[in-house]
């Protein structure tokens, strides 16, 4: 049972993205792609301005565009997390996997999307004559039960043809499925309810077209649609459910009476602006429409865009509709002149006559004066712009709510956060005709007349309101949630998937201690490693946090630790660990870096020697490398008698026992999960390398330090470029890694990576609490996503704006703000100790960067319960008390 706004059964037919109405319409709709808006620089806002005003300037006759906040199921999610994934040979995968979907099975999960919906013009009269006798004929059968005629396959082919030409004119339209057609009107009833369709799930049902079937088109029952009971302001409940009044309620049912507008009419009629709308599947739904009354005379851009604003700054889901009907600039002009002529006659009736004295004439009311510089001013702008139109349209905004009481809260709060000059009213008996505003293929409402306002094309792309767009990958495992305005929204990453479509698998990760910086490199290693892809790098922490988590995630088996500081599991001898040259290169480099050996000096001359003659050895190692040296020094080089007395004082050194100790077993390069443990690993300070002085006075343990991190960063490269599958190297505190800049075997080897690793499938992903640990501006601007934390220090918070590549001093100035003060903000204060801690609920917040889009999102852990014990560095309580 639908109300007089609505037909009981919208729709006819449904071929593409084109649907067929009862009352002889054809109705076309797309997808609109938005444009990243809340984080543009005042030029990309100018841009996205001017290429929005090119598509409204498009459209004719009477669009609809729509903005709808739709419902996103944890399921979907969780399968769109498992695309490509083979369930039986990744487990962990799964597990994860479903430990998000249980988790955001309980969340309020909305992604907005556009729609336009346009009622194709008829060609000529006969066609019209021919739609409305259609239309006709449609209701005169459904009278009787019966199936409406379907539209011919002529009128098919010649309504495709326009909507063909519509979708070839204007850039960023994407023809609806069938699928998507319904979902908008199934949907709609629905809104806030347990059973409110899913867009995901509608597109793969795949039911809603019609086929040919022996030359006729054969379309699907859409009656369900008309199974809808619409009820202004809940009257109609209110008089079912209303009993007798007896001597003990007759006070109860007068305050009723007095607050809901009695049982079914009279009272307080505000009370009751608002549907309820019942369905058979999807029980009740509380939903109240706004619809703008007033419009400011102007308004700043880029600054001012009301109806982006919407998106941002209110933190529930909001839909909205345009309804408009579009005058060309000639039609525009002829409106415009008649409505001056009209104002100057006005002014005639306060101008002084000949005999009239000026002080017996009243003053000009300023709504005269206005609405004359208005007109004056939109004549301009049609004169200016020989492509202009004029938008004679009417702006209805939708929310809902769990209950009638929610409902109204959000109808209010969404009201009291307009302006003076920007008024939004609940129109009372009108709140189905607003709902049937929202639906394509309804004819406009009378409230769509009584709330007109007139607005160029020009002047309605400056409110901005096509903005939005998904943060991070369409697959790929739960990064967290958008943290943006008021949706919560799936954020998902495949960075093992970045190298197939050609995109640097690179990572910037900062933000200052405590911020959520470790916790969300393990999470990201976990999901990499999960879904078949291999980890390596390294892990300065003195707890040796990467390799704990990893292995309670994955298991002992699937991890290998080397301790490049205090040698007790492996050998990380490149004699015994890289096979053929490229071992041979690698110890040749380490003996060069760790003794300053000149490569092209007598001493490199015999080193080089010395390691061609053990290369087809076997059992080759750095212990019979110093054997065939001194072998050498026997027949007489006085240079290998040196070399080998050095490397065996070396070898003596407890330090260097990862290096020369023959009785620790050789790493395993095949590991799923290598670590370099490298905390009190000794490295040379960056000013010690600037002098050669003090570089001659390095200690051993500096000297040795260094030249095993060149090996262990050779060591990752060879492994990264040398497996088939996704391997991602990982640096948390880089600049141990990349500090003594270009040229350095650290920082190339990072460079490298960065841009060699999409045609090798691997990737790399640095941390650090400053993005000038990366070593330079270079590195920075190769990553392709970045990602920024707390950082409460304005000069480093600076450098994390840098980092974004942000520089329009507006952008940066907001980032900034947010940076230091509103990422997981320490204000909440803890009952037990008094101390400040994070605000609950606001964890791991971080400014993201990925793929060239902005925003902010909260990364979420799995409920995993060995993964949560794992991730966390925050040290226990119970640990710091004496």
């Amino acid at each position: 049972m639908l109300g007089a706004a609505l037909p009981a059964e919208p729709l006819r037919a449904v071929v593409g993205n084109l649907a067929w109405t009862h009352d002889g319409s054809v109705w076309a709709l797309w997808r609109v792609d938005p444009v990243p808006y809340r984080y543009a620089t005042a030029e990309d806002k100018v841009s996205y301005g001017r290429s929005a005003a090119t598509l409204l300037r498009a459209l004719r006759g009477e669009p609809l565009l729509l903005s709808l906040c739709g419902r996103v199921g944890a399921d979907d999610t969780a399968r769109r997390t498992l695309a490509g994934i083979d369930a039986a040979r990744h487990p962990v995968y799964t597990e994860i996997s479903a430990a998000y979907r249980r988790l955001l099975s309980g969340t309020d999960l909305r992604e907005r999307s556009y729609w336009l919906a346009l009622p194709l013009p008829h060609g000529n009269t006969l066609t019209a004559a021919v739609g409305a006798l259609a239309g006709a004929g449609s209701q005169f059968a459904r009278s009787f039960g019966l199936a409406p005629a379907a539209p011919s396959l002529a009128e098919v082919r010649a309504r495709s043809a326009q909507a063909t030409k519509v979708t070839r004119a204007i850039t960023g339209l994407t023809p609806a499925t069938p699928d998507e057609v319904l979902w908008i009107h199934r949907r709609a009833p629905r809104r806030g309810t347990a059973g409110e369709p899913v867009l995901a799930a509608a597109r793969r049902q795949g039911r809603a077209a019609a086929t040919w079937r022996g030359g006729r088109l054969r379309v699907p029952s859409y009656a369900a649609l008309g199974e809808v009971h619409l009820d202004e302001g809940g009257r109609a409940a209110a008089a079912a459910g209303t009993r007798p009044a007896g001597r003990s309620s007759l006070l109860e049912s007068g305050m009723r009476w007095l607050r809901d507008g009695g049982p079914a009419t009279g009272g307080n009629p505000f009370s009751h602006r608002y549907v309820r709308i019942t369905t058979p599947d999807a029980g009740v739904s509380h939903q109240a429409f706004l619809v703008l009354s007033d419009l400011p005379t102007e308004w700043l851009f880029p600054g001012g865009e009301w109806l982006a604003g919407l998106h941002e700054d209110v933190p529930f889901g909001i839909d909205w509709a345009i309804r408009a009907t579009v005058l060309t600039g000639t039609e525009a002009k002829t409106k415009v002149g008649r409505k001056r002529r009209q104002i100057a006659d006005q002014l005639g009736e306060y101008t002084p006559g000949e005999n009239e004295e000026p002080g017996l004439t009243e003053d000009v009311p300023d709504w005269v004066l206005t609405g004359q510089q208005q007109l004056a001013d939109e004549q301009a702008s049609l004169d200016a712009n020989q492509a202009e139109v004029e938008y004679q349209m009417s702006v209805v905004l939708g929310v809902w709510g769990a209950t009638r009481a929610e409902c109204e809260e959000r109808a209010e709060a969404l009201r009291l956060t307009f302006s003076d000059d920007l008024i939004a009213v609940r129109p009372t008996g009108d709140q189905i005709a607003c709902y049937a505003a929202m639906l394509p293929g309804v004819p406009a409402p009378r409230v769509v007349d009584d709330y007109r306002q007139f607005l160029l094309a020009d002047d309605l792309a400056k409110a901005m309101p096509l903005v939005g767009g998904r943060l991070g990958d369409r697959t790929g495992q739960v990064l967290g949630l958008t943290a943006d305005g008021g949706l919560a929204e799936p954020v998902q990453l495949n960075i093992a998937g970045w190298t197939q479509r050609d995109i640097s698998a690179s990572l910037g990760l900062f933000a200052e201690l405590g911020a959520g910086k470790s916790v969300t490199l393990k999470k990201i290693l976990a999901d990499v490693g999960a879904g078949g892809g291999r980890t390596i790098g390294w892990d300065r922490t003195r707890t040796q946090e990467q390799s704990v988590f990893l292995r309670a995630v994955f298991g002992d088996h699937a991890v290998q630790v080397v301790d490049l500081a205090r040698p007790t599991a492996f050998s990380l001898d490149p004699l015994r660990v890289l096979p053929g040259l490229d071992g041979i290169t690698a110890a040749e480099t380490f003996v060069a870096q760790l003794l300053g050996v000149d490569a092209t000096s007598e001493t490199g001359t015999v080193l080089a020697e010395a390691l061609a003659s053990i290369a087809e050895d076997a059992k080759r190692s750095m212990s019979v490398l110093i054997q065939a040296l001194a072998e050498d020094a026997e027949r007489g080089s006085a240079a290998a008698g040196t070399l080998a007395r050095q490397l065996s004082a070396a070898a003596r050194r407890p330090v260097c026992g990862v290096i020369f100790d023959p009785d620790l077993p050789a790493l395993d390069l095949t590991a799923a999960h290598i670590v370099f443990a490298t905390h009190q690993m000794a490295l040379p300070k960056r000013h010690e390398l600037r002098s050669d002085l003090q570089a001659a006075k390095l200690p051993f343990a500096a000297l040795f330090g260094r030249a095993v991190l060149t090996l262990s960063a050779q060591l990752a490269k060879t492994v990264a470029f040398g497996d088939p599958r996704f391997v991602l190297v990982h640096a948390d505190e880089c600049y141990w890694l990349t500090r003594e800049g270009e040229g350095s075997p650290g920082y190339d080897t990072v460079l490298e990576l960065i841009r060699d690793g999409r045609k090798n499938h691997a990737g790399i992903l640095l941390a650090g609490h400053d993005p000038d640990d990366t070593g330079d501006d270079t590195l920075l601007g190769l990553l392709s996503a970045t990602f920024i934390g707390r950082q409460r220090n304005r000069r480093l918070a600076s450098r994390y704006v840098d980092a974004l590549g942000v520089t329009d001093p507006d952008v940066r100035d907001r980032l900034l703000r947010t940076i230091t003060d509103d990422l997981s903000p320490l204000s909440h204060i803890d009952p037990a100790s008094g101390d400040a801690v994070v605000q609950p609920g606001r964890e791991g917040e971080f400014i993201a960067k990925i793929h060239q889009r902005m925003g902010r999102l909260r990364v979420l852990i799995a409920p995993m319960p060995r993964l949560q014990a794992a991730i966390r560095t925050t040290p226990d309580a119970e640990a710091g008390r004496l």
